[in-house]
């Protein structure tokens, strides 16, 4: 898995499809809308774990 940046003072982290599927996060909700720059749908999903490695 390449090295990733979480925000962990962040109330949401968006990551790609494919790095929540290598990550093996489970998904809670489908076809959520999300808005940034523009609106569009994703899926939202929690992490049961997290292991951080200096």
């Amino acid at each position: 898995m390449p090295p990733i940046n979480v925000d962990t003072g962040a109330g949401h982290s968006v990551v790609s499809p494919e790095m929540a599927k290598e990550c093996n996060v489970r998904i809670i909700r489908d076809s959520i809308s999300v808005s940034g720059l523009k609106i569009g749908y994703g899926q939202l999903a929690i992490a049961d774990t997290l292991v951080l490695v200096k």
